[in-house]
């Protein structure tokens, strides 16, 4: 029995002494007492840490990287961020009031290693505040540090991604009515602030060949009490001003409807409600004019919900439709030119096209979303500083339509033998117009622009 006590401790000590060293092992892959007790308990150093990773980490495929080489690369992140100089600014320069969020840093698209003519002032709407008076504008902006600062601005610009708030429409049109120019005309801007009249303004808008903008049928409650009764199910009920696929919900039976209908009273939401014919779709198309260009993207949904919005989705951008020019077109002519423009079109299952939606704001896809913030950013330069060309007129931000020569490339259009990964059912925003509302649904009448005020 004692023999074996006695054979237990020598391993047991080996085993201790790997445990807790942090020196560097011998050759036999063990540690001494001595090297233990002869290093300073509080030491660290980053050679060694390097050498002893170096040495017990390999990656057949990975560079070999020496001890130095880790060391520096730890100091380095070790060290704070660069800080940049403070910007310099020409006697003459002016100053564009982005309201954004903050994941965008929209100065540095400015930033010069000179002198810039170009301030950027960003902030959300809940950091504006806004006062006004017979001659000026005065912007208030809340910074970081829990100050503020009142400043005066050229120009201003609302951001894809700024949070709205009750307060958005009236600082909207503060600005307008300051005369505070913006890239796209304050017309267009106005339009949008509400886009449920501006829908059943663009349904009555008639092309070239004397068809319509195929938007889907829909009933309109400006101030909701009830609900129409209704028959064909499903819908697609909006409430509000819907943003992302948000304040939507799909309804099957009258009985949701009825339990939606309390829901909204009950709760006495004071928003404008929207109900659609409910389409069953395979993917939907996002073409977008920025400046002169235009580009168009498809997005296909890889999961069952019936919002493609709802999930991931599979994102390509693809040849420009002549058609979707059309109508992209169509709409910024009535709307006093747009040098911003985005339309949202469903393709439904059986080869329908419904354009969905249309906004004024910028939004980022795929590949080329830095590329789209500088040509935005060669508008707000336009618009700040036009160029005078030589018959005394002024080269500013492009909001006339695209030239014939401008869509050769196009001809082919899009193509719907395209591989349709079918992004599965949205509703999220069908729109059909008159051509195809017919067979939609054989009680189609039903859903006829019809604007009830209750």
């Amino acid at each position: 029995g004692g023999g074996k006590s006695h054979s237990f401790l020598p391993s047991s000590m080996n085993f201790f002494k790997r445990k807790f060293s942090f020196t560097d092992e011998d050759d036999n892959g063990e540690v001494s007492l001595d090297e233990v007790a002869s290093s300073p308990p509080s030491s660290f150093s980053l050679s060694k840490m390097a050498e002893r990773v170096s040495s017990t980490i390999s990656a057949p495929t990975s560079p070999v990287r020496s001890s130095d080489t880790l060391v520096r690369a730890l100091e380095r992140s070790l060290q704070p961020s660069t800080i940049l100089p403070p910007q310099s600014y020409a006697p003459d320069a002016k100053t564009i009031l982005i309201i954004d969020d903050d994941l965008i840093d929209w100065s540095k698209y400015f930033r010069s290693t000179g002198v810039s003519r170009i301030r950027v002032e960003q902030g959300n709407f809940s950091d504006v505040h806004l006062q006004c008076t017979e001659h000026t504008c005065i912007v208030e902006i809340k910074l970081r540090e829990g100050e503020s600062k009142h400043i005066n601005i050229d120009a201003f610009l609302i951001g894809t991604d700024a949070a709205l708030l009750p307060s958005s429409d009236r600082i909207i049109r503060s600005l307008i009515t300051a005369n505070i120019p913006s890239i796209n005309s304050h017309s267009s801007t106005l339009s949008f602030l509400s886009f449920f009249d501006l829908k059943k303004q663009l349904r009555r808008f008639k092309l070239a060949d004397g068809s319509s903008i195929p938007f889907l049928p829909s009933i309109h409650y400006p101030s909701f009490h009830k609900f129409n009764p209704t028959s064909h199910f499903p819908i697609v009920v909006s409430i509000g001003n819907e943003k992302k696929g948000q304040g939507k919900i799909k309804v099957s039976t009258s009985e949701e409807l009825s339990d939606l209908e309390g829901i909204i009273y009950k709760a006495h939401i004071n928003e404008e409600v929207e109900v659609e014919p409910f389409v069953d779709i395979k993917y939907d198309i996002h073409v977008q004019k920025v400046g002169r260009e235009i580009k168009s993207f498809v997005r296909r949904g890889i999961s069952s919900h019936w919002k493609s919005n709802a999930s991931s989705a599979v994102l390509e951008q693809v040849k420009n439709n002549e058609r979707h020019i059309e109508y992209l077109e169509a709409i910024s002519n009535y709307l006093d030119g747009c040098s911003i423009l985005s339309m949202d079109i469903l393709v439904a299952r059986d080869g329908r096209e419904f354009v969905h939606s249309c906004n004024d704001r910028l939004r980022y896809f795929g590949e080329s979303q830095e590329e789209d913030r500088r040509v935005l950013c060669s508008l707000i330069q336009q618009l700040l500083f036009p160029i005078y060309t030589g018959n005394g007129q002024t080269e500013g931000p492009s909001r006339r339509p695209i030239e014939n020569g401008d869509k050769k490339e196009n001809k082919n259009g899009w193509d719907p033998s395209l591989p349709t990964n079918q992004v599965i059912s949205n509703g999220k925003d069908g729109n059909s117009g008159e051509d195809t509302m017919g067979q939609l649904n054989e009680h189609s009448q039903e859903y006829s622009e019809i604007c009830l005020y209750h």
